[in-house]
């Protein structure tokens, strides 16, 4: 009876710590970033191929902003320093901005020189199944944490939405590949372009947004602080 009720407390604990959550969460995907990135830049020196060092460079990128919250989530109890945490939240902003430039150039090779990603149909088809829950997932973990006062959490799942954006880019050139036999070639292109735009535009917007709303919210919290100290 005691060890169902410990694991019945531990598991309340597991679902609703915050700190718990991002940690668990942000281990997982590190790992696999990195093994990807890894993969890639094997295979960009093996090929010496543009494509495969973008790829690296983007699951490299992931890996490091992951890894620097993960190291707050570990050090430190999320919502109690917010100023502090909105200083992740505006790095994660800068490193999203960052990332886009190798979004972009992802898109520019799959458009420009038809590179892209190739699976069997019937993988393509779970592939495109669980990129549409991962999508649903992300965007309500998003909208879940977004008025949260923790911007390390909103940070993590920022990214993870952005992550799912390029999921849907792969997903769509795959399908594309896989099905698209009766398109011509610069059908495929400009299908592809449009997504692949649209991919850029939002992660941009979205970084654009991280770091506004994080400089302004540190800026305001400072003037706070200093007319506060004034008055004593």
């Amino acid at each position: 009876m005691k060890n169902k009720r410990s694991i019945k407390r531990y598991i309340i604990k597991l679902t609703s710590d915050e700190n718990i959550k991002a940690q668990l969460s942000l281990s997982f995907a590190i790992p696999m970033n990195l093994i990807f990135g890894m993969v890639q830049l094997y295979s960009a020196i093996l090929n010496n191929s543009v494509w495969y060092y973008t790829l690296s460079a983007y699951y490299i990128l992931l890996a490091v902003v992951r890894s620097v919250l993960l190291r707050y989530a570990q050090d430190y109890r999320l919502g109690f320093n917010v100023i502090t945490e909105s200083k992740y939240y505006r790095f994660s902003g800068i490193m999203l901005l960052i990332m886009d430039l190798t979004v972009g150039t992802i898109v520019s090779c799959i458009v420009l020189m038809d590179m892209g990603f190739t699976h069997p149909p019937v993988i393509t088809v779970a592939v495109a199944v669980g990129t549409f829950t991962a999508i649903v997932f992300a965007l309500r973990n998003l909208l879940v944490y977004h008025n949260y006062r923790t911007p390390v959490m909103s940070a993590s799942m920022v990214i993870s939405f952005v992550t799912v954006l390029m999921a849907f880019l792969s997903m769509e050139t795959a399908l594309i590949a896989s099905f698209g036999q009766g398109l011509t070639m610069t059908a495929k292109r400009v299908i592809t372009a449009i997504t692949g735009g649209t991919v850029c535009i939002a992660i941009l917007a979205i970084s654009i947004y991280m770091i506004v709303r994080s400089t302004r919210y540190i800026k305001s919290e400072r003037a706070l602080a200093m007319e506060a100290n004034e008055e004593t």
